[in-house]
């Protein structure tokens, strides 16, 4: 498992994301320990999507650490591991961008938000890793996501 993350961290294209974004989610619940400890790593990748809209690239690289986050959150959203949900056209991806941005200006991230960023994420770990996969998703499916209540917003 831990190769696929390190792999997802590398990949250029979306098209060779989404398939490393496929075989990750199956591990469900297991991965989102290794995708948290990823969060802050260095190093820039692609992670944008392509607006379905008028074909421009919203965003076509940022931090690596974004894709950890990105994959923790399908994860998190139970979104079908066929991707079906994360990877179709533009009315049924998890985030419109798919990029993390500071508040309130919609700024980007620095890699000490990268940081911040994973401290978030492993605050709501420590609190939620205890509940079932299905309890997780009913509970980000409600609102009760890793970046609630701070500075740093999903677009």
């Amino acid at each position: 498992m831990q190769s696929i993350v390190n792999d997802i961290l590398s990949k250029a294209t979306d098209k060779d994301a989404k398939e490393l974004y496929k075989k990750i989610v199956k591990y469900g619940k297991q991965a989102i320990p290794y995708l948290i400890e990823k969060i802050d790593a260095k190093g820039y990748s692609y992670v944008g999507k392509l607006d379905p809209m008028n074909s421009n690239i919203m965003s076509l690289y940022n931090y690596n650490g974004m894709q950890a986050a990105y994959v923790t959150e399908l994860i998190l959203s139970g979104a079908n591991y066929n991707g079906q949900r994360a990877f179709g056209d533009g009315n049924t991806m998890l985030f419109s961008r798919n990029i993390i941005l500071k508040e309130p200006n919609h700024e980007a991230l620095k890699y000490t938000d990268m940081i911040k960023v994973k401290s978030l994420y492993e605050n709501w770990w420590q609190h939620h890793r205890n509940k079932q996969i299905k309890d997780l998703i009913i509970a980000w499916n409600h609102g009760d996501r890793p970046l609630f209540h701070s500075v740093y917003e999903w677009y």
